[in-house]
């Protein structure tokens, strides 16, 4: 007879004696050696799996913050699909109001408008390439969008960033010089040079998602132009802010409104507000606006503005058609 003891020992001599009466010293140490692999596997199995799961969900991303890659005129932190890409329509038309003349130049469609059209192309899954052209002097724009931070359903990143940088050429023709005309130092003669024809945007773009029904943007943006009026200056420091409220599975209503700092009195803060309708590959809103200006240099600074107060304004519509890249084996 074994002598027993407290604790666990009791247990294991027990067993022992049970096994070794039975199937042997030996065989009774394999045993030991197969249950102790199997429960060390499972228990490393198990902090695997556990591990596995804090990460999944540590970079698991809030989908569809804004449905577009841009909003109305602002962009998005949204990039789009890999193997994609965006064709971007972008009318507006010319100026009405909610008396006479919104029957008779039916809503500013019969008046001079202004269009762009665009192509945006996703590289990998955090950046955007965007190249187009725009009625009003015939601008060409090219710009890069990089969302360097993703929000996460656990909050540990609470909200969207990305830097959007664009360059506008013009190619329009330069008007005459009116005489006696002076740079802002008042002494050198004004002449027109290439260099002239270029804006440049720098937009850093912060976005969250608070709800399936509610996103909200502000995208703080500085704006330089080689060519600009005296009373306006070349620098310009706007701060956009807007979102999107679902009303429907497929609909939504959208707005806009910057705030330019240290704005010119007779202009206003610009503002647009809309309807937005959303397909699997498409996406169409009408909206009414302050301004026909789309690209952001002129947007802000536009004197082509009128007040939704006064009962005058803007309507537009913008139309994003996204289309897949299928590759054709040969």
């Amino acid at each position: 007879m074994h002598k027993l003891h407290k604790g666990s020992r009791v247990t294991l001599l027990v067993i022992s004696s049970s096994i070794f009466g039975r199937i042997g010293f030996y065989k009774s140490f394999r045993i030991y050696k197969k249950i102790t692999f199997f429960f060390f596997f499972l228990f490393f199995a198990g902090i695997c799996n556990a591990q596995n799961i804090k990460i999944k969900k540590e970079k698991e991303y809030v989908a569809k913050t804004f449905r577009g890659i841009q909003l109305i005129n602002s962009q998005t932190t949204e990039i789009g699909s890999p193997k994609s890409f965006f064709f971007i329509l972008q009318h507006r038309f010319g100026s009405t109001d909610i008396n006479e003349k919104f029957m008779s130049n039916f809503m500013g469609i019969d008046l001079v408008s202004n269009v762009r059209f665009a192509f945006a192309v996703p590289i990998k899954k955090r950046i955007l390439l965007t190249a187009g052209r725009t009625r009003y002097k015939k601008h060409f724009d090219f710009s890069g969008k990089y969302t360097f931070f993703k929000q996460t359903t656990n909050n540990s990143t609470p909200f969207s960033a990305a830097l959007n940088l664009n360059l506008a050429v013009m190619s329009d023709k330069f008007l005459p010089v009116p005489p006696n005309n002076f740079y802002g130092n008042g002494t050198d003669p004004f002449l027109y040079e290439d260099i002239h024809r270029l804006s440049y945007t720098s937009q850093l773009i912060l976005a969250r998602k608070f709800s399936n029904f509610l996103s909200l943007q502000v995208a703080p943006t500085f704006i330089h132009r080689n060519l600009a009026k005296d009373y306006e200056g070349s620098d310009l420091y706007v701060i956009p802010f807007g979102g999107q409220i679902k009303t429907g599975l497929f609909n939504s209503i959208i707005f806009e409104y910057a705030y330019v700092i240290e704005k010119p009195p007779h202009l206003l803060h610009p503002y647009s507000i809309g309807w937005q309708q959303e397909t699997v590959s498409h996406i169409f809103q009408i909206f009414i606006s302050s301004t026909n200006r789309i690209l952001d240099f002129s947007h802000y600074t536009s004197e082509n503005q009128e007040d939704i107060l006064k009962g005058k304004f803007y309507v537009g519509f913008n139309l994003n058609k996204k289309l897949w890249i299928k590759k054709v084996s040969l």
